[in-house]
């Protein structure tokens, strides 16, 4: 069986769900590809063992801090956006979210189904929606000062989250293409976090073996070699220049 492009997945949802429905299903489906994509890698990172983490921080505690930051945040944001209202500042419907899929549905039965799916995704993003409102697309000074707190986030709540939206993605798959989605992506490589995480592990056993090396070197008088163990090549160790004020 070959498996099908982008564009003939997204001309299928167009033939089956119209073409206004069609293409905007086939954008949440993607986003919630990335939005698991992303997760996994936070996970495998921040959320499987202290031991990681301590090996990521002992690489570079800024640039694990960063990283995590940056993922867990962004992952907030795509919960808010999946289940943002269909409408921009009151204005036509021109958002991708899951709550504009039930005005394409003629079934009461099937529109109120679906809507009782959407509500409940709407509610375990809520806890998101605070914290993209107070502190990452906006900054609310009470926060800022700790005279008000933002709802309470956690990896749990994040993954039920993704699952409520699943839930939903899953009942179109069903109800209206007459198939049972999977919303977990398929990657070829399917351990390319793990990879990371081997490489910064051996990388640091390697650089301890080094440093061994180089005191014994040292300490034999011989200098040159010493040298030549930490030379790396330049665009290793390349950083570009800060700029300054003033």
């Amino acid at each position: 069986m070959t498996a099908q492009s982008a564009k003939e997945v997204e001309q299928a949802r167009i033939d089956s769900l119209g073409p206004d429905f069609g293409p905007l299903f086939r954008h949440i489906e993607t986003d919630l590809y990335s939005l698991r994509t992303l997760w996994r890698i936070y996970v495998s990172f921040f959320g499987t063992s202290k031991e990681r983490v301590e090996l990521l921080n002992k690489t570079s505690g800024l640039t694990a801090f960063v990283l995590e930051k940056t993922l867990f945040e962004s992952a907030l944001m795509a919960l808010c956006r999946m289940t943002d209202p269909p409408n921009a500042r009151g204005g036509k419907n021109t958002n991708t979210t899951i709550r504009r899929f039930s005005s394409f549905l003629t079934d009461h039965a099937a529109k109120e189904s679906l809507e009782n799916l959407i509500t409940d995704a709407v509610e375990a993003v809520r806890f998101a929606r605070s914290w993209r409102d107070k502190k990452i697309a906006h900054s609310d000074y009470d926060v800022r000062v700790k005279q008000a707190t933002l709802d309470h986030a956690s990896q749990r709540k994040v993954s039920d989250a993704i699952d409520a939206i699943a839930a939903v993605v899953r009942w179109v798959g069903h109800e209206c293409l007459n198939t049972d989605l999977v919303t977990h992506p398929i990657h070829r490589r399917s351990n390319d976090e793990v990879q990371f995480i081997k490489h910064i592990f051996l990388g640091q056993l390697k650089e301890n073996e080094l440093e061994e090396q180089h005191r014994f070197l040292t300490k034999s008088g011989e200098y040159e070699k010493a040298k030549q163990l930490s030379t790396l090549p330049d665009w290793v160790t390349y950083r570009p220049p800060e700029r300054m004020d003033g």
